[in-house]
């Protein structure tokens, strides 16, 4: 072996060490955003709250990709505790807290997500990242290249799960987006402490459970919504009574209203705000 040769070898770069998985399990990041999230959970809704993925794929779009979509969002809510716990084809069950979500104003929905979003276990490597970074912030290419040590994939699926943690977080308040870097917000911050010491992340704004008081059962026809399935306008509807909030114009009035589709038979349900002016 003559003298160039052994300096090539010398040469060669030294092979890096892989990167261990860590050895707790930890939920996988989410592939989905906010608008599709809460999209998700209202069609479940609009369905009864109890579906099989085959029975909702169509009011998502009619395209494969768009039943990606839908189901990316059911994963991403059922992360999030929206859904009960959720195996194989089994149906989609709304929880008690997916059920509220839509019974409640923004606020208090924005609440409700940020104590879920801080408590995520897929989440906290990142926010405690953010949290010891000295402007509390990090740039979203660092973040992509985090998730590498938690799940693993490839660059374009864990940019995906960058956007949906910039996208959920921003809407509920725990950070500000500027484009290509994320800033933990203070009050999150102070939230995601607490919860790092050993406490509970429960929403600031008090929740109030919405219980059934009384029921209309009569049907009676409406031209204004059309089904979500088939989109005719043929429809009946019935309103249950389930809450009423005092307001300085009067009074608004929160209904579960069951809607039952005369073309195809399908029945979805809404809850909607209606308001009754006080007597001038």
């Amino acid at each position: 072996m003559n003298e160039s040769e052994v300096e090539s070898v010398e040469e060669l770069p030294q092979e890096k060490p892989k990167l261990e998985k860590p050895s707790i399990t930890v939920s996988v990041p989410m592939r989905a955003t906010i608008e599709d999230i809460l999209r998700a959970v209202r069609i479940v809704m609009d369905k009864g709250g109890n579906v099989r993925y085959s029975q909702i794929s169509a009011m998502f779009g009619s395209t494969k990709s768009d039943r990606k979509l839908l189901g990316r969002a059911l994963s991403a809510a059922s992360a999030f505790g929206l859904f009960e716990p959720h195996k194989g084809k089994a149906p989609y069950v709304l929880s008690n807290d997916g059920a509220r979500l839509l019974t409640i104003s923004e606020e208090q929905q924005k609440s409700m997500l940020l104590s879920k979003f801080l408590g995520f276990a897929g989440y906290k490597d990142i926010l405690i990242a953010m949290r010891n970074n000295e402007k509390k912030s990090l740039k979203k290419q660092t973040i992509t290249d985090m998730w590498m040590n938690i799940t693993g994939g490839k660059i374009g699926t864990r940019q995906y799960y960058t956007q949906t943690f910039a996208s959920v977080g921003k809407w509920c308040g725990a950070l500000t987006d500027s484009g290509q870097t994320c800033i933990l917000a203070s009050e999150a911050e102070k939230l995601l402490s607490e919860f790092l010491k050993g406490g509970e992340i429960k929403p600031d704004v008090a929740i109030k459970p919405i219980q059934p008081i009384a029921e209309e059962k009569a049907l009676i026809a409406t031209e204004i919504t059309q089904c979500p399935v088939c989109s005719k306008p043929n429809l009946l509807m019935s309103d249950k009574y389930l809450d009423k909030v005092p307001t300085k114009g009067g009074t608004i009035l929160i209904l579960e209203r069951t809607f039952q589709c005369q073309g195809c038979s399908n029945k979805f349900t809404r809850i909607i705000k209606e308001m009754v002016p006080s007597p001038d």
